[in-house]
């Protein structure tokens, strides 16, 4: 097996079957899509579903977010590559096709241009050789020996992207990559999505910035403050200078800049914006989702 598509579904009828559709007629014996209901109150559609494409595999789960559902479609997959796409997304009709072209490269990462449904202010042009810089697992495809042991962190119900890319070392390590140009993902901008709730502070996973103008290895209290908190948070370190390269592997490392959190840590910063209660401003929650 080639390539296993792995779709979380959570009671997106609508958009899953138009997705479904979309895919039905590019599989072939090179593929499998597996959906994994994660408990949701449409089982029944979910099943008759099945039935009507002999090509998908139906996982029944208890609820427990994107990222347990994922890591049940990685445990029940075969594929030598392993492509992840939300239930209430889209790709063409040629996604199949141009990713099983890639494959032979056996490339770590295969990434590819996205962009929004109905919104073109929300887009990503791949050049030829060039890099993803968003932190989305959907617009790549993984070869499963480099994701290897590596699980989604079931703990967080938002940023589980960016921490397991992080944690994977996808822009840290050396990493072999291919491209495909054309446009390959399509996202649905939702505005009662998980981003959007992550904003205004309605997920239990919260943004946690810390800011030290120095960061050197003798510093262990913040190392450790840094990887317990990481563990249920996104957290942000901003430093002009880090002599810990290990604390990227817990935490994104990045120069000082204007930046929005829920809480603020460490050294008084003043260019770190809070978050107010139960709403961030309309121009946060224009930015493009992880």
């Amino acid at each position: 097996m080639k390539l296993s598509i792995i779709i979380p579904f959570y009671n997106t009828p609508t958009y899953t079957a138009e997705l479904l559709e979309i895919l039905d007629g590019q599989i072939t014996q090179d593929v499998e899509v597996i959906l994994v209901d994660d408990g949701s109150k449409m089982k029944k559609w979910a099943m008759e579903r099945a039935e009507q494409y002999p090509w998908l595999w139906v996982v029944m789960s208890e609820h427990g977010g994107p990222s347990k559902a994922r890591n049940i479609g990685i445990s029940k997959s075969i594929g030598e590559y392993i492509q992840f796409i939300d239930s209430d997304d889209m790709v063409p009709n040629y996604f199949v096709e141009k990713v099983l072209e890639r494959i032979p490269e056996g490339s770590d990462l295969i990434e590819y241009s996205w962009r929004s449904l109905g919104d073109n202010r929300f887009n990503y042009r791949l050049s030829p050789g060039g890099r993803l810089p968003n932190v989305s697992v959907c617009t790549r495809c993984f070869k499963r020996s480099f994701i290897g042991n590596m699980r989604f962190n079931e703990q967080k119900d938002a940023t589980e992207d960016e921490d397991f890319m992080r944690r994977l070392g996808v822009f840290r390590d050396p990493v072999k990559i291919s491209t495909i140009s054309d446009y390959m993902y399509y996202y649905r901008k939702m505005s009662d999505g998980t981003e959007s709730r992550f904003r205004k502070g309605e997920t239990k996973t919260k943004r946690i910035v810390y800011f030290f103008r120095e960061v050197t290895r003798d510093r262990k209290d913040i190392f450790s403050e840094l990887m317990a908190a990481s563990e249920t948070d996104q957290v942000i370190l901003m430093t002009f200078a880090n002599g810990f390269p290990e604390l990227e592997r817990y935490c994104q490392v990045i120069r000082p800049c204007n930046t929005w959190a829920h809480i603020q840590r460490g050294e008084p910063y003043s260019r770190v914006i809070l978050v107010p209660e139960k709403e961030a401003d309309g121009e946060r929650l224009s930015e493009k989702k992880d």
